[in-house]
């Protein structure tokens, strides 16, 4: 009797789901089909099917995201088509589009305006679309005089106005902390809350809506309002938050999810968040069913299930560590901190690798000491903005207050971005997935198990029990591991965990590789580089002070034979070597440069009649690696500059632009010897510097006199720099490093040795043996 009745239960159950999945699924699909007709009238179906080409009138959705490929460098951004064609006709319905353009693309940032000619490239599961003109901000349409500025956009130019009378990085992060306004943030900070992990705090999201919406129910019950009174109210201000920062899916969801709860609470079922966060998600992509392709909708309700699921249980494991060796204060806040920070990354990371090919190394300490810092200006920071029109003076004042922590995330952001490692790569091919599948795999096991292990019930008083702790560690481990399927999931741990750190551990990124393309020579507190010509042959830029050294390096890239060797100026520390290269190997052709100052000569430092001074622009291939099976390669090396004039040495620097042709492609590399911050000026004011550098050779070791122009001018992708370990000069120096900025790739002598940097296929390089 009881089965049956069970039976039938469960098929009254079962029935019930069934319908309510079909009462949600039918107003979908009808929105669908309605959105489709709209489609079809519009003409935008057939303008995708037929790959059209027609001017295009969007609002960009996400921000651009740089990709490199085989034709060099792209910017991707998700719009939202509003007009097209030369009549531009309306798209009232959804028209979402994958654009890739150029450089001018890297200027705008979500919410901007777009007009540009575009050409449908792909139409099957998404529409991609190449930009083929620049992009230009603003909409295509003329625009309309008698149009009046929104409240909003009153108000965020307000806030944009009055954030520029703060101080620090307020200016630029206030305005995206309060309304998730990203306009203000330069490239470089930009940059480093990405890389940090922290750019989630300058995009308004669910942890904006909860703080606002806990401050207004707080205010509400301390007047002693009415139950019903207050779930009215904080209906309201989630409302009036959603309208003042825009219509953003972390807002959408964000703001539904906390009317769930406050109507689950209002009725005593009390807030289950999981079912919450499942209902919400429903609700909205019932009513707006292309979010599910919006990548940040993907990532809010990822991370807010990480939360939910992961949150509680990492809690009370690090809490159990942390509170035998901190007081209980602070052992409760940083397990809380560190579990939300945790369990919110592992659940995001499968979805960032999707547009990002790196992980933050340090996004936990990062979030660790930011996010407490987001309270003490998301509530004040909104009353300011709300204030900003009709009380500027008020609002100012509470500005510069929050200006202080606002500050503090910037500084935060920008010191982890240039810790080493700040970017770890992730593999790429059959390994990179493989190693996203053991990711999901191994937190899916560690929170079911975390989960299960607080549902055991634990005895109502303790054992006596004598044995040493490891053995009774022993014992529970073997307890918990003795089933096949619980042996199989500490199997996926352990190869999980061996694997992630297998990738990501720091290692020596010295060691020549064998396909090297250029090395760089660890020849102590000098120069000394390699740029391949041939499977065994070299072109030698420097020798550095030391004759054993030089030949080291020269044995470690087994190089047999020399094409060219260029000495940049006669410094020890750049020609003090010479002797031991012509031992080892006698090039085939010697240049040097130098100056006026008769300190320095030639045969004075072993330069023999037959190396020529080069007192004049020259330019010279290198291809009798033409034909060669391995490493087929052409160099064409140009002479920049090289000043005979000059009194000082260092300006008296041969400059050296080396042109590497591989794999179809081609690779520049300058490299500029000693030379100082007013000679490389006057080249540069000269125009005799290209400013498509892919590789720079930071001139006089990183020193602080070599100035910054060079790095501005060419804005290379990696920079080169040899120089001694622990040297007394303090080379390189910190406004040096800090001018190349997050994304550019420094190699040093003193860190990784002797180095190789290695081309790939897609005329890019790789540093190998990270």
């Amino acid at each position: 009797m009881f089965f049956r009745f069970s039976k039938k239960r469960r098929l009254v159950n079962f029935a019930l789901i069934f319908a309510i999945a079909c009462w949600m699924a039918t107003p979908a699909a009808f929105l669908v089909q309605q959105q489709r007709i709209a489609a079809e009238d519009s003409g935008w179906l057939q303008f995708v099917e037929d790959l059209g080409t027609a001017k295009i009138s969007a609002k960009l959705s996400t921000d651009p995201v740089e990709r490199q490929g085989p034709f060099g460098t792209n910017w991707f951004v998700t719009a939202n088509v509003e007009h097209f064609g030369k009549d531009f006709l309306a798209t009232d319905h959804p028209a979402k589009i994958v654009v890739s353009g150029d450089e001018t693309w890297a200027e705008l940032s979500a919410e901007d305006a777009v007009c540009f000619m575009g050409r449908v490239s792909d139409n099957e599961s998404s529409v991609f679309v190449s930009s083929i003109t620049e992009a230009s901000p603003g909409t295509c349409l003329e625009p309309d005089s008698t149009q009046i500025p929104t409240g909003r956009d009153q108000m965020r130019t307000s806030l944009r106005n009055q954030a520029d009378e703060t101080w620090g990085y307020a200016p630029e992060l206030l305005p995206g902390l309060i309304l998730g306004d990203r306009s203000q943030q330069s490239e470089s900070l930009d940059e480093a809350m990405k890389i940090s992990g922290l750019s989630h705090l300058s995009a308004v999201s669910g942890a904006h809506t909860s703080l606002i919406a806990a401050a207004a129910t707080l205010l509400f019950r301390s007047l002693r309002l009415p139950r019903p009174i207050v779930i009215i109210a904080f209906f309201c201000t989630l409302l009036l938050f959603v309208q003042i920062v825009g219509m953003q899916p972390s807002i959408i969801r964000a703001a539904t999810m906390g009317a769930i709860g406050a109507w689950a609470l209002f009725f005593g079922r009390g807030a289950q968040a999981l079912p919450i966060l499942a209902l919400s998600t429903m609700l909205i992509l019932t009513i707006s069913p292309q979010l599910v392709h919006d990548v940040g909708f993907q990532l809010s309700v990822a991370a807010t299930a990480g939360i939910v699921l992961g949150a509680q249980p990492v809690e009370r494991w690090l809490y159990g560590y942390l509170n035998k060796a901190l007081p209980d204060f602070w052992a409760s806040m940083l397990s809380s901190s560190l579990a939300i920070s945790t369990t919110a990354q592992l659940a995001c990371q499968p979805i960032l690798l999707t547009f990002i090919d790196y992980v933050s190394a340090y996004s936990l300490l990062a979030n660790l000491l930011a996010t407490p810092l987001l309270p003490l200006i998301t509530v004040p920071g909104t009353l300011a903005a709300g204030i900003a029109i009709v009380l500027p003076q008020a609002s100012q004042v509470m500005l510069y207050l929050v200006a202080f922590p606002a500050s503090g995330i910037g500084w935060v952001a920008m010191t982890v971005t240039d810790l080493p490692g700040s970017k770890l790569p992730w593999p790429e091919g059959i390994a990179g997935v493989a190693l996203i599948i053991l990711h999901w795999a191994a937190c899916a096991i560690f929170i079911v198990r975390l989960l299960r292990s607080q549902r055991r019930p634990k005895p109502p008083v303790k054992l006596d029990d004598r044995a040493p702790a490891w053995q009774r560690a022993l014992y529970a481990l073997y307890r918990q591991h003795r089933g096949a399927m619980s042996f199989a999931q500490s199997t996926v741990l352990v190869i999980a965990v061996v694997a992630h750190v297998a990738v990501f551990w720091p290692v020596n990124s010295g060691g020549v590789d064998d396909n090297w393309d250029i090395v760089g020579c660890d020849v102590g507190q000098g120069d000394m580089f390699l740029v391949r010509t041939g499977a065994t042959s070299a072109m030698v830029i420097d020798t550095g002070p030391d004759e054993a050294l030089a030949q080291r390096c020269l044995a470690e890239a087994n190089v047999e034979s020399v094409d060219v060797l260029a000495v940049t100026h006669l410094h020890a520390d750049h020609v003090g070597g010479l002797a031991g290269v012509k031992a080892k190997i006698q090039p085939n052709q010697v240049v040097y440069s130098t100056g006026t100052d008769p300190t320095y000569e030639a045969a004075a430092v072993g330069l023999t009649d037959d190396a020529q001074q080069i007192t004049e622009p020259v330019v010279q291939v290198i291809d009798d690696a033409v034909g060669q099976g391995e490493h087929p390669v052409q160099v064409r090396w140009t002479v920049l500059a090289a000043d005979s004039q000059s009194a000082q040495e260092n300006n008296a620097s041969m400059v050296l632009l080396v042109e590497i042709y591989r794999y179809g492609g081609v690779v520049k590399a300058l490299f500029t010897g000693d030379l100082e911050e007013d000679a490389a000026a006057r080249l540069i004011a000269q125009d005799l510097v290209p400013d498509d550098i892919d590789i720079l050779k930071l001139s006089h070791h990183g020193a602080q006199n070599g100035g910054i122009e060079l790095i501005e001018h060419t804005a290379p992708k990696m920079a080169l720099i040899g120089v001694g370990a622990e040297n007394s000069y303090g080379h390189p120096h910190d406004d040096i490093l800090s001018a190349l900025g997050p994304n550019v790739e420094i190699r040093r002598t003193d860190m990784d040795s002797t180095f190789s940097v290695t081309f790939e296929q897609n005329q890019t390089y790789l540093a190998l043996d990270r």
